[in-house]
Formats: C-alpha cells, structure tokens, sequence
C-alpha cells in the first residue's frame, strides 16, 4: 500500500505559469521568499481515504544573467508535512531533530538546504533546469509532496507571470503545455489591474498518462484533472505574489498489476515575499 501512497500523492502537482512577451525584471542578488501551503483529500476504490497536509518554505536567490535569462537557485528549507490513511499515518517536522532519522526525514536529507539552478528566461519566462536533487532513489517516498519538480524550478518557476503592457481587464489568453505524456491546457482572464497589480483568474485541465519508478516499481498513472485558481502578479516586474488553486483530479494508479481508481481534491496557496 506503500507504492499506492506515494504513486498516488504523486498526482498532485501542476506545470509553471509562465506566458507572454514582456520582459521578467528583476536584479542579480534578490531573494524571494516562497511559502507554500497543500490539503489534499484523496479517495480510493474500496473506501480507501487518505488526507495530506504540507507546508514548505525555500528561498530563491538571483545569482547572475546575461542577456537572455536570469539565474536563479531554488532551495527548500522547511518542511512540514502530514499523511493520515490506508493504515500509514506519519509527520515530518524538518524542524525537529529526531525527525531525521524517520524513513520521511531520510528522503528529505537529500533535498533540503540543497540549492536546485535553473535558467529563468527574460522575454517569456520558460524555465530551464540545471541541476537537480531528484535522482536519489531514497526521494520517492516523498515525491507526491514536493510541489512539482519536474522542471527544476518548482513553486520557482509558478513565482513568474508575464502579461504585458498592453494587456487590459477583461483580455483572456491561453496556452496548451505538453510535457512528459501531459497535455496541460491553462486559460487566463485578467479581473482587475490597480496599481500594477494583476488580478488573474486561470482555468485549466491536466490530461495524460505517466510512467514512473516509485521504490524499485514501475507505476504507471493516468490523469484527468481540472484546475482552477487566481493569481496576483505585478505587470511591471512579472513578478507574482500570490497563487491560490484549487485542483480535482481523478485518474488510475497502476503497479505490480493491480489498478487502483483515485479522486483526488487539493487547495494550495503560495506566497512569494519580495
């Protein structure tokens, strides 16, 4: 049931919502706080439940540039996460000393206080990896808990949304993402703009089928998800400084030959302290 917990909590996460054509502003040695905080209640076939609430901070650093991107490091540094169901409940506090010894705090050892780079471009905000702390096996047991790292850049990459100048309330946009055997498809309004703040409602689907090593075992997942949510960006900078969304995702779950149906509703927000 362990390789079902953590296939399934893989579910949960979403692509960067980066889009447009005006330039990301920002200066060689910025910090960004960001604040990250997950619910997600996840029910399977037999009455099988299961809850999971996280929180995570990490700190983005702006290390250099030249003319085309940015480079920034993203490192994780706290992390707070509960799993109540399916007979395995746990908490992890990477703020408490003893919790480093558990199997949680094992996985965690490889991923906090360790710098991830990526290369942030300035013109449309695409992210490019650099390096990454995915490859220890001893991750999996928490891969459903990180905020999405498969670009490198994680809540990173979400901190950016370029809209532009000429943009105005009301003007919708959209764009389709297809990575990795996910389709994501992501339509954007812009409610109210006051003071250079955007207000943007965004809408979505995430479809597809993954395939994925989780403890030694090929799991295979397929996806059917809606998104929605706002986000508050400064249209001069591109900077973002809140994303709330809510996600209901339903899909399949299948290793070692058995299939499992899950639905899966979360509600995160993120913060970036600028």
């Amino acid at each position: 049931m362990k390789k079902f917990l953590t296939a399934t909590l893989s579910l949960i996460t979403y692509l960067s919502f980066a889009q447009g054509s005006k330039n990301i502003v920002l200066t060689k040695g910025q910090e960004i706080e960001v604040s990250t905080t997950s619910n997600s209640q996840i029910e399977m076939s037999m009455g099988m439940t299961m809850s999971n609430n996280t929180a995570a901070t990490s700190k983005l650093v702006v290390v250099d540039e030249d003319q085309e991107n940015y480079k920034l490091t993203n490192t994780l540094i706290k992390m707070k996460t509960s799993v109540e169901g399916m007979g395995q409940n746990f908490e992890y506090d990477s703020d408490k000393p003893e919790d480093k010894d558990s199997e949680v705090g094992k996985a965690m050892g490889g991923k906090l206080n360790k710098p991830e780079s990526f290369l942030l471009n300035k013109t449309n905000g695409k992210i490019t990896a650099l390096s990454s702390n995915d490859s220890d096996e001893k991750s999996d047991v928490m891969s459903g808990m990180s905020f999405s790292t498969a670009d490198g850049g994680s809540s990173a990459g979400d901190g950016f949304l370029v809209i532009g100048s000429d943009k105005q309330v009301g003007d919708t946009w959209s764009e389709t993402v297809k990575l990795n055997g996910m389709t994501t498809v992501k339509n954007y309004k812009i409610l109210s703009i006051a003071n250079d703040v955007a207000t943007v409602e965004i809408k979505g689907t995430i479809k597809g089928t993954t395939n994925q090593e989780a403890q030694g075992n090929s799991v295979k997942m397929t996806t059917d998800a809606t998104i929605e949510g706002k986000i508050t960006s400064n249209i001069k900078t591109s900077m973002v400084y809140m994303i709330k969304m809510d996600a209901d995702i339903s899909g399949t779950v299948e290793t070692m030959g058995q299939e499992m149906p899950v639905t899966t509703k979360t509600s995160t927000t993120t913060l970036y302290n600028q």
